[in-house]
């Protein structure tokens, strides 16, 4: 998910293309990953864990491999990084499916806390790729980025080749509690998918365009910008997720998610309205925390309002969350390619710059739209929660 991104300025030099052609390329990533949430409980459960992870990380392998070949070889180098990705998102895709599962049936006494820095770990993946391909950028010039590509190919395949050896544990057959779905479907439910939504879209759309909206808009040198934007934006997002299950945990989950998407409104906004460069990349990195809590509290709040859901919770959860993942990235896309030669120069005089500096500005500006639904959202969820757990005589009231 995170190489790609800060090779987006690349590609449209290199291989001249469009901001719309991007957008495709970020949202046949997670579209692609969507197709695989949906089918991976086909497959599965029948070929064990084991041979998942497997396939997963090959697929994942054969896709860096791709990046960094297929382009350069194809007469239509877009097509060559579709395949690319469409190898990367199936092989991330099924790991994101399968590891969570995997952790959760290791015998532990503290699982919430091991499942928080499971789900943190993404964020710690996210800093490595930044960290070390922006040193190889460095080091052996961003006209040969290939060989980083090929380079990161290493590292599912030597995953691959562990998972045929390391021991393998995975969850009792029990689809009980999924087949209720009698215990999920409420306005609570209806809450938490609307914020699972909001909460992909806040962090992808951030974490996909931001290399190159400090690059192309912000004229901030590549290697300064990825490491004080998309890195320290990985960074909050882990801590977040940390402090969520230790220092914070005393806070009621609900005003956490009202707290989080306040931060993410104040974010987009410092990142899409102003010209300053510095407040630009804090608010870039202020976004991580904002998201932080989002992803993994839907989790914990799920059981809580739909105690009859089961597995199909998590599911139908991370379906939301994926869908989120696509409109995100994908309304920057296609906000910035619609207003690059529409608005006028002078229009909103804070929104400055070329028509496609003030097309990348005003999409990014769009997503704020998001942790807006989420703030309203959680207020409803928070509401809810009280008339729940009022005595019986005040609930009586509330409804007279």
């Amino acid at each position: 998910n995170n190489l790609t991104p800060l090779l987006f300025i690349t590609f449209n030099k290199d291989f001249n293309i469009s901001l719309e052609q991007i957008g495709l390329i970020i949202f046949l990533n997670f579209a692609i990953k969507i197709c695989v949430d949906i089918t991976s409980a086909l497959y599965v459960d029948r070929i064990g864990y084991r041979a998942s992870a497997f396939i997963s990380h090959m697929m994942s392998f054969l896709g860096f491999l791709f990046l960094g070949t297929l382009p350069f070889i194809m007469s239509k180098p877009l097509v060559g990084i579709i395949i690319s990705v469409f190898f990367l998102s199936v092989g991330g895709g099924l790991i994101e499916v399968i590891i969570s599962p995997m952790v959760e049936s290791i015998p532990s006494k503290n699982k919430a806390f091991e499942m928080s820095v499971l789900h943190s770990f993404y964020c710690w993946g996210q800093m490595l790729t930044i960290l070390l391909s922006t040193f190889l950028f460095v080091i052996i010039g961003i006209s040969n980025w290939r060989f980083v590509a090929i380079g990161w190919s290493i590292l599912p395949l030597f995953n691959a080749v562990a998972f045929l050896f390391v021991p393998v544990s995975s969850l009792p057959a029990d689809n009980a509690n999924a087949k209720k779905g009698r215990g999920i479907i409420s306005p609570a439910f209806a809450c938490l998918v609307i914020l699972r939504i909001c909460s992909g879209a806040s962090e992808l759309a951030m974490s996909q365009w931001a290399s190159l909206f400090f690059e192309s808009v912000l004229k901030i040198d590549k290697s300064v910008g990825d490491l004080l934007g998309p890195c320290v934006f990985a960074l909050l997002m882990g801590v977040g997720r940390i402090l969520t299950v230790t220092v914070l945990k005393g806070i009621q989950l609900e005003n956490m998610l009202i707290i989080s998407g306040v931060l993410g409104i104040a974010s987009y906004l410092a990142v899409s309205l102003t010209a300053s460069p510095v407040i630009s990349l804090i608010g870039c990195a202020l976004c991580g925390l904002a998201v932080s809590a989002m992803w993994p509290s839907t989790y914990s709040l799920g059981t809580k309002y739909c105690p009859l859901g089961g597995t199909l919770i998590f599911a139908l959860l991370a379906f939301s969350g994926d869908i989120g993942c696509v409109l995100g990235p994908e309304i920057v896309a296609i906000v910035s390619g619609a207003v690059q030669n529409v608005l006028p120069s002078n229009f909103i005089s804070i929104i400055s710059g070329t028509a496609e500096e003030r097309g990348m500005r005003i999409g990014l500006l769009a997503i704020s739209i998001f942790p807006i639904i989420a703030v309203v959202s959680s207020l409803i969820l928070k509401g809810i929660d009280k008339r729940k757990s009022a005595p019986p005589e005040e609930r009586v009231s509330a409804q007279m």
